[in-house]
């Protein structure tokens, strides 16, 4: 037997005689009530969607084993769509022969058919004149935890998913306009409920948007900026002023450029080290939405620091904070494409090369000291693998009297090591 996904489309009449056939042919329809309501005639079992749709769908591949399948999805199932999880399901049984429905009753291979068609977003660009190849797209429908406005904010032009709540495309308009008050009169749109007889579409600024009262079933789109005021700066050195941060303690901005530099930054995975306030691992999740930044930090105050700034930056998905001692928990980490070190104490030396130990093939491990004994530490270990050591020394302005002189701060060596 079989499992087919087919794209619905917008509305009804979007789906063709063939496909029709298709859904009529199913001995189990699944899908969203809505798409469910389509078909109030139809005679097999139904199955409504909800939000345990990983559990759902690994339960419909166990009956497709037996039975023709079919899952409704709207518009194209493979863009922000139900198919990737059902695809993903579907590799991970295949690679760990995972067991779905008993210890007894091993998976087997479901051929998964996907039938696309018309999405909101194409209606959403037909209606702009936008080729959609050139937008940025971003899903943040019951997405809870932040928004990537700095990304969102410095796209080619951007078309994001809103939902219900706290992702209505007023709030998150609002959202945008508050972390970054610049944006609030770029150009944008929301297009509510396409395809159906409710369909409405609103043009204005962002700023407007946040004013106004949306469907749900919304996409907000947000122009490229036509000038450079309204674009924030790469999240590369960002100030002080953009983190919290214990008293000092922070990562200096022209130290932390350097650091990020060196990492040759690579969509994957990255671990930072006695993360403090998350500086380097907010800066580096906010530069690659690809990577999965890992802050361990055993300190609950400067937790709750590097919460704030991952919320406060908008890269809070892709950043995972974990609160506990190094060396206790490495083993329990995915394996790194990436390493910084910036904190560590008596125990750098070993947190070092056991960190340098789980790296991947061809990765980087960066680590910074400023004492002469966490210098002493790094000059001592993975002497064959150190690429090189850079130290830099800052001088910043202050103010004496009506000039101003240039007074040294504590220069830090960089300290570059890469397993072949």
């Amino acid at each position: 037997m079989s499992l087919t996904i087919i794209g619905c489309g917008l509305c009804p009449d979007d789906l063709t005689e063939t496909i029709k056939r298709r859904i009529d042919g199913a001995q189990i329809l699944a899908g969203g009530q809505r798409l469910l309501d389509w078909f109030p005639d139809h005679q097999s079992e139904k199955i409504a969607l909800g939000a345990h749709a990983r559990q759902q769908a690994a339960k419909l591949l166990e009956l497709a084993e037996n039975s023709e399948v079919v899952v409704l999805a709207s518009g194209d199932p493979l863009f922000f769509g139900i198919a990737a999880t059902f695809l993903s399901l579907q590799k991970e049984c295949e690679k760990k022969s995972l067991q779905i429905s008993s210890p007894d009753d091993s998976v087997k291979a479901v051929e998964i058919e996907i039938i696309p068609n018309i999405s909101a977003i194409q209606s959403a660009c037909a209606h702009l004149g936008q080729a959609w190849n050139e937008l940025e797209f971003f899903n943040l429908h019951g997405r809870i935890s932040s928004i990537p406005w700095r990304q969102i904010l410095r796209s080619c032009g951007a078309l994001i998913l809103a939902g219900p709540g706290e992702r209505r495309p007023q709030v998150l308009a609002a959202s945008l306009f508050d972390l970054f008050p610049l944006a609030g009169a770029r150009k944008a749109a929301v297009f509510c409920d396409l395809g159906r007889d409710e369909e409405r579409v609103f043009h204005g600024t962002l700023a407007e948007v946040a004013k106004g009262d949306f469907s749900p079933l919304s996409l907000l789109f947000v122009a490229a900026a036509h000038d450079s005021l309204s674009i924030p700066p790469l999240a590369l050195g960002l100030p002080r002023t953009e983190f919290e941060y214990e008293a000092g303690l922070i990562t200096k901005e022209e130290v932390r450029a350097v650091i990020l530099t060196k990492l040759r930054l690579v969509p994957g995975v990255m671990w930072d080290l006695g993360a403090g306030s998350g500086s380097v691992a907010v800066e580096a999740a906010s530069l690659d939405r690809g990577l999965k930044v890992w802050a361990v930090e055993k300190d609950p105050d400067r937790v709750r620091l590097i919460k704030n700034n991952a919320l406060k930056q908008g890269c809070l998905d892709n950043l995972e904070i974990v609160s506990c001692e190094i060396l206790e928990n490495l083993e329990k980490l995915p394996v790194p494409d990436r390493i910084f070190i910036g904190g560590g104490g008596r125990e750098l030396s070993m947190i070092t090369q056991k960190a340098f130990s789980r790296l991947t093939a061809g990765g980087i491990l960066v680590a910074t000291a400023v004492t002469l004994e966490s210098r002493a530490a790094l000059s001592s270990v993975l002497v064959d693998e150190c690429l090189e050591v850079v130290e830099i020394n800052i001088s910043r302005s202050r103010p004496l009297g009506g000039m101003r002189l240039l007074k040294s701060e504590n220069p830090v060596a960089i300290y570059v090591f890469k397993k072949n």
